[in-house]
């Protein structure tokens, strides 16, 4: 049993904190909203990910998100 958040609750978290929806996230991003709802709910996702990109918006440190997904 997997207690821990991984990397896709965080930015989760984060977002509706912010109250960014993830259309616009994904957007600001220049990412495919796919791409991020997988991410959000998997923590996993095939390809690069933009972490400066998805990151700077919500006030999170990119380098941050990128160790946790790792």
């Amino acid at each position: 049993m997997h207690l821990e958040d991984h990397v896709g609750d965080v930015l989760a978290k984060a977002r509706q904190h912010a109250g960014i929806t993830a259309e616009a996230l994904a957007s600001a991003a220049g990412w495919l909203l796919a791409s991020l709802t997988a991410l959000e709910q998997t923590g996993v996702v095939s390809g690069p990910v933009p972490w400066e990109a998805l990151a700077r918006p919500l006030g999170l440190h990119p380098g941050k998100l990128a160790r946790l997904a790792a």
